[in-house]
């Protein structure tokens, strides 16, 4: 079983509908959920870099996993960390043994998460998996990810703020991230240590991106700088991912391309947003089942869920009005 705590729940969702060996704690270092896991005979553990306030909650989750490692009780580890650990670049590709220089809250935290790591791999011989994300984005993304603030831009006809639409990225579409996980945890335990540059090695420009979204949404709204929303910590310039030490791991990986990505996310967001169908969920998987990206079909499958999840909150208050 696959134990993930820390991790976003938008991720958590996409992870949780492909992965069927999947179990979100309210957190590693929650005290019933920390004794069910030693009672347990042998357990995988999946978390990311996300959510910490201080120095003090990461020894905290970091304590316990070395006693649980320590106890024998875990096979493989699986860190979602990011590639802001990196000493920033401009015009290559990161590769893994890059320099190491976080500058931002993000990147230390990582970098302090995976050293750690190491040293437990080193000792313990338990089986680690780093993986370094890249520009993550698809369907359940909150609203502050970047092409999730563009695309409620568009779909509500707002005006767009840009800090710098030069800056280079390497956008990986949220089911490819998941497929990747998947091979990772389903590979044998080798005890062994493996560090991965999860990206496309594909860039695009934030001028780029916005272009294709123009013509997927046959729209062009009104684009305004806005200085403040440069951070110069957190944005680099060139963030794009070397992955040929993940391909050459695993040599039948398959990007999606940044167009068909974006096309499924926007119609995903098109449903959530939309005041007509008033969704505010709708699983990934019934996307794969629309054809051809096909608005018609897509219509449909919302529209069905609209009308099925309607009734099932009127037979609710129903019972509730009963009781």
């Amino acid at each position: 079983m696959l134990y993930a705590f820390r991790i976003e729940d938008w991720i958590s969702k996409s992870i949780n509908e492909e992965i069927k060996e999947y179990e979100k704690l309210i957190d590693i270092t929650n005290r019933t959920e920390f004794y069910k896991l030693l009672e347990k005979e042998k357990i995988s553990l999946i978390f990311s870099y996300y959510d910490y306030n201080n120095f003090t909650e990461i020894a905290q989750v970091l304590d316990n996993i070395n006693l649980l490692v320590k106890l024998g009780k875990v096979e493989k580890i699986i860190f979602i960390s990011s590639y802001n650990v990196y000493k920033p670049v401009y015009g290559k590709p990161f590769k893994e043994d890059d320099p190491k220089f976080p500058r931002n809250t993000t990147g230390i935290n990582a970098f302090n998460i995976e050293n750690t790591l190491i040293y437990l791999n080193k000792k313990y011989n338990v089986e680690t998996n780093i993986l370094r994300l890249f520009s993550l984005y698809g369907p359940y993304m909150n609203n502050y990810t970047l092409v999730s603030n563009l695309f409620k831009s568009y779909i509500q006809n707002k005006k767009i703020s840009i800090g710098d639409v030069k800056k280079v990225r390497d956008y990986l579409y949220i089911d490819d991230l998941i497929q990747i996980i998947n091979k990772v945890y389903e590979r044998g335990n080798e005890n062994k240590l493996s560090i991965y540059n999860i990206g496309t090695n594909n860039p695009h420009s934030i001028r780029d991106m916005i272009n294709k979204i123009n013509e997927l949404t046959k729209k062009k709204p009104e684009i305004t700088f806005d200085p403040e929303k440069i951070r110069n910590e957190y944005d680099h310039d060139y963030v794009v991912a070397d992955n040929t030490k993940l391909l050459k791991d695993f040599p039948d990986l398959e990007f999606t391309p940044l167009e068909e990505g974006l096309e499924l996310t926007y119609k995903w967001l098109q449903g959530r947003e939309s005041n007509v169908w008033e969704c505010s969920y709708i699983s990934r998987r019934s996307w794969k089942k629309a054809k051809a990206f096909n608005p018609r079909n897509t219509k449909t499958i919302i529209t069905s869920w609209w009308k099925t999840n309607n009734r099932k909150n009127n037979r609710r208050h129903e019972k509730s009005r009963d009781s």
